[in-house]
């Protein structure tokens, strides 16, 4: 048999479940693409929200501890490493409450593109990974349901327990 004390708990934590607000949860990300002699970016967060005036660094290479360049995002995320020699670097994007994202970037030599090849615009690529990272971010709903299938989980477990219990 449950006790009040048992019973006024689980009717709070219900309670408390079902008038939660959303959880407001998000990640750092960083997307960054190579010019000539620059590296470029944004930093965003999975909510879509840019991360305004937060520090990223520049590696090179990628696996060394030691700062090669430190600026801050402006107002829309943006960010630019000019002035760089080809080779590898890494961007890391440091956000509020200890977020943190990185990527890895090649800068390669600028080559002559008069061969009759379809050109790319380094822009265009910008968007296109801007774009594949808020995909990657998004909050499917197999994640909503896959958390509620653990919470439901541990809720039954929890009620085994004090069925099984001996008064």
């Amino acid at each position: 048999m449950l006790t009040t004390l048992q019973r006024a708990c689980g009717l709070f934590l219900g309670l408390a479940v079902l008038f939660s607000g959303p959880a407001l949860s998000h990640a750092l990300l960083v997307s960054a693409h190579a010019g000539q002699e620059a590296i470029s970016g944004q930093a965003f967060y999975s909510d879509g929200t840019p991360a305004a005036d937060e520090a990223v660094e520049l590696f090179s290479p990628p696996d060394s501890k030691q700062i090669q360049l430190s600026v801050q995002t402006n107002g829309s995320g943006n960010f630019t490493f000019s002035d760089l020699s080809p080779g590898s670097y890494r961007v890391v994007a440091y956000g509020m409450e200890g977020h943190r994202a990185q990527a890895d970037i090649l800068l390669q030599n600028p080559r002559s593109a008069d061969n009759g090849t379809m050109q790319i615009d380094a822009a265009d690529i910008a968007l296109l990974r801007q774009d594949i990272a808020r995909l990657e971010a998004r909050i499917r709903l197999s994640d909503i349901v896959g958390g509620i299938g653990y919470i439901v989980g541990l809720a039954g477990l929890y009620l085994f327990y004090l069925r099984r219990r001996k008064p």
